[in-house]
């Protein structure tokens, strides 16, 4: 899978972009799901809550945008995922090729469904 082609399945699969490099998908539950195209041929998938920043993010061109350094995923749990301070994301890694982007964004949106966000 190459670039071109990589961008056309998430454009397909509903995710958003301003820049052609950073794509986004919302959730229902308050999740963001995020894909960074990367040079070589690799992207990185991160996912980060919008209850999880204290600044609470704002919209900019239909993208939410947030504030790395006021966010806080450490303290949540779930089967699968690594939680860091910034953001979660798959056990398996951050980083992968693009021919894996299809099932490490499937397999994290999944995870996610069974994270318990805590009420502050």
């Amino acid at each position: 899978m190459n670039n071109y082609q990589i961008e056309n399945w998430l454009k397909s699969q509903g995710f958003k972009t301003i820049n052609g490099k950073y794509y986004q998908k919302p959730s229902d539950d308050g999740w963001y799901v995020d894909v960074v195209l990367l040079g070589k041929n690799k992207a990185q998938i991160q996912a980060v809550h919008e209850t999880q920043t204290k600044s609470g993010g704002k919209q900019r061109e239909g993208m939410w945008c947030y504030d790395y350094s006021t966010t806080n995923h450490s303290h949540l749990k779930g089967k699968g995922i690594i939680s860091l301070k910034k953001y979660v994301r798959n056990t398996e890694g951050h980083s992968f090729p693009l021919y894996i982007i299809p099932m490490a964004v499937e397999t994290i949106q999944n995870r996610l469904k069974n994270v318990i966000i805590p009420i502050v």
